[in-house]
């Protein structure tokens, strides 16, 4: 989950439905899974580490199919969940 948001910044995919969208997403797993502290940094700094990782793979011309597809994906998927929660 916080890949795909990575994923939206690096594309400037982000919209406000989708941003509304990523903080539920982010709202539901936390209270469902619970994780330590310690545990939620670590799976930011994890996610942080594996987007700019992919990012330097792609490169400038990689990016741009990289952000059509995984990061439209992304943006879908975040859209999607933010459209199921009341105004």
């Amino acid at each position: 989950m916080y890949y795909d948001g990575g994923l939206l910044e690096y594309c400037n995919l982000i919209s406000p439905l989708a941003g509304k969208g990523f903080r539920a997403m982010r709202a539901d797993l936390l209270a469902r899974d619970r994780p330590t502290e310690e545990e939620h940094r670590r799976t930011r700094i994890a996610a942080a580490t594996a987007i700019d990782i992919e990012y330097l793979d792609h490169g400038l011309g990689g990016q741009r199919l990289w952000c059509k597809t995984e990061g439209k994906a992304a943006f879908d998927r975040f859209e999607a969940y933010g459209r199921k929660l009341p105004d």
